[in-house]
């Protein structure tokens, strides 16, 4: 029995990145949700010079998820577990602290970030202080909505 594989964010942004050194892309625009977003953000820290624009919903990593995130994610899973429904995504490790907020000066790439206003994973003021240190970073707030906006 082999063990089904834990992912974590060096994992994703990694792959991302050998995806775009293989399909020799150059300057791309990466666009993002939620861990995906991260993935994106941490490429663009790592290989400023391979990313021309990012737009960012919702990533993880600007802290810790919320006290309410926290309860609806173990619902959500004991719910699909009651159900016997696997869950839609492989096993994730992910520190939600990411990279220190501090290491996004390293992010050149214009920035777009896209926040609901009603998120109760990650309240919006978690983003306003990466805003403040992503040198060419703008955020657009979807007043009510929750953590995928762009639904």
């Amino acid at each position: 029995d082999n063990p089904e594989p834990v992912y974590t964010l060096h994992h994703m942004s990694d792959l991302l990145r050998r995806f775009i050194g293989e399909m020799r892309l150059e300057r791309v625009h990466l666009v993002g949700h939620s861990l995906g977003a991260s993935a994106g953000l941490e490429v663009a820290r790592l290989e400023p010079e391979a990313v021309a624009r990012l737009v960012l919903v919702a990533p993880m990593g600007f802290g810790k998820v919320s006290l309410i995130g926290r309860a609806l994610a173990a619902l959500a899973w004991a719910w699909d577990k009651g159900r016997l429904r696997p869950l839609p995504y492989p096993p994730l490790d992910i520190e939600e602290d990411g990279p220190s907020l501090d290491s996004l000066r390293a992010v050149t790439a214009p920035t777009c970030l896209v926040w609901g206003g009603r998120d109760r994973h990650f309240p919006v003021s978690y983003v306003k202080r990466a805003v403040e240190l992503l040198p060419n970073a703008r955020l657009k707030v979807f007043k009510g909505h929750d953590q995928a906006p762009h639904r």
